[in-house]
């Protein structure tokens, strides 16, 4: 007779270990928020300690596999990259907030276990094949990202974007869950390896991908997934979130939960891929790819705030992004992977760098604060400048990187007019990127400049987030080989 229970084998606690030291940390953070307030100078620091020692106790690959959990995790080397990209994203958060929330008088415990405790349900997405599972791990990071973005509870703008993203997130959640409960009720399981298996279907068929429940249960958690990752057209929440939070969760969230949410849309088209996909499920993809492109290219043109540039600007990127899903292959998905290292790098050093420059969080962000800005901080500048050109894709930085190997994916899978859109939205958008460089180093100072802050976190930040842009983007290889590694482990076609 079988257990009543499943029993816990040490190579289960060893594949949680970061998760178990993630936890922990958050709550000693919150401990020491709660009984020595004082100590809020430290906490960016003992938060980073946290992560420093989540990252040593991450288990080796020999203890790869999938029957970890009796089947719902799996260590593989693309968990491993995915760890990289959420581990770099928290770092550089961390690194930065330090200042600002010091500057706001609001750097409590609590502010660095929230972002401790959504790496950790970012980091049990990466590494689930439990569709129950992936949901749990996405519910915890989304529920403290709430919290996050509205944070400065007596900002009537903060408010209002804890309040969007929750009702805008709540309803996202809702559609992948309705999407997980089709697939459960078609399969029988809620396991990845058991739903692929049941759509390919005995050797020699055709699967049951056309069935019409299986067609609405991937529907939905496409959907789902396009709500969290924000791609137009549904991308509304974006803007005003981004605008209203606090900007270093507007960074986080701008970054970390959309990686996350990438590898629930690529275990969704490996099971697709695994049966042939029918041209609908790519059309679907292609089609939000082009709006998310020309949407979010043209809206960031109009945009005088650097924060609602930055998420119109966003939108876009998860339109490149999303061209590599619509294309299905191996290099397709090792593009997407040094797309969003090279995106980490990018987008949460100008966000870092807003966060610096500024006249009060209550206050607009204009781009027009930054003018003459490489007169007064020349360092910031120089660092804007990078960040800027690798966002539009210029050559010799991790952004041109990134979108070489998506668009080259592209047109050798047959997707020319994917590949064309994507360059001529990277055309459009060097017209807002480069504004803001010019900006800088053209305008004049103006006669009453905003307050700029950083401490030297925040600048070991910055020169990390430019070195990463440079050194990605001058020495591809080992980067664009671990996200080939990774890509394979997740067995495309």
């Amino acid at each position: 007779m079988s257990p009543v229970l499943p029993t816990l084998a040490l190579a289960d606690l060893s594949a949680v270990a970061p998760e178990i030291v993630l936890t922990l940390g958050g709550c000693l953070l919150m401990l020491v928020g709660a009984f020595w307030p004082g100590t809020r100078r430290v906490n960016p620091l003992l938060a980073l300690a946290t992560l420093v020692g989540a990252w040593i106790a991450r288990p080796q690959l020999p203890l790869a596999g999938s029957n970890l959990f009796s089947g719902a995790l799996e260590i593989t080397a693309f968990t491993r990259f995915a760890d990289i990209f959420l581990y770099l994203a928290t770092a550089l958060v961390l690194l930065a907030a330090g200042s600002y929330y010091q500057r706001d008088k609001a750097g409590r415990g609590e502010v660095y276990a929230l972002i401790l405790w959504t790496t950790l349900g970012l980091s049990v997405m990466a590494k689930s094949l439990d569709l129950i599972v992936l949901f749990l791990g996405l519910e915890l990071a989304s529920i403290c990202l709430y919290v996050l973005a509205g944070y400065y509870r007596d900002m009537a703008a903060s408010d209002e974007a804890a309040l969007k993203y929750f009702i805008t997130g709540s309803f996202a959640s809702a559609i992948l869950l309705y999407g997980i409960a089709f697939l459960y009720g078609k399969s029988g399981s809620t396991s990845l390896a058991v739903i692929t298996a049941h759509l390919a279907g005995p050797p020699g068929t055709a699967g049951t991908l056309a069935d019409p429940v299986v067609s609405i249960a991937f529907f939905l958690v496409i959907v789902g997934t396009a709500f969290k990752i924000g791609v137009a057209p549904f991308h509304a929440w974006v803007p005003d979130v981004y605008t209203g939070a606090p900007t270093p969760a507007s960074a986080f969230l701008a970054v970390a939960p959309k990686g996350a949410a990438f590898v629930v849309l690529a275990r969704v088209v490996q099971a697709i891929a695994t049966v042939n996909a029918p041209g609908k499920w790519t059309s679907l993809l292609s089609i939000l790819a082009i709006l998310s492109i020309v949407f979010g290219n043209l809206a960031a043109l109009a945009q005088r705030d650097i924060k609602r540039m930055l998420a119109y600007s966003g939108i876009a990127h998860m339109g490149y992004i999303t061209i590599a899903f619509a294309v299905l292959r191996t290099d397709a998905l090792a593009g997407v992977l040094v797309y969003t290292i090279a995106y980490t790098f990018a987008n949460i050093g100008a966000f870092a760098i807003s966060a610096a420059v500024t006249r009060g969080e209550n206050q607009a962000h204009p781009i027009s604060d930054l003018s003459g800005f490489a007169r007064t901080r020349p360092f910031l500048a120089f660092a804007m400048t990078v960040f800027m050109i690798s966002l539009a894709g210029v050559p010799p930085t991790a952004g041109f990187a990134g979108k070489f190997l998506v668009f080259r994916s592209a047109i050798a899978g047959g997707h020319l007019s994917l590949a064309i859109v994507g360059i001529a939205g990277s055309l459009v958008s060097a017209a807002y990127y480069l504004r803001v460089v010019y900006t800088m180093y053209v305008r004049e100072i103006p006669a009453d400049p905003p307050a700029t802050a950083t401490d030297w976190l925040a600048d070991l930040g910055l020169v990390a987030a430019c070195a990463g842009v440079l050194i990605v983007g001058i020495f591809p290889g080992p980067v664009s080989e671990a996200a080939w590694n990774a890509a394979a482990a997740l067995l495309f076609r």
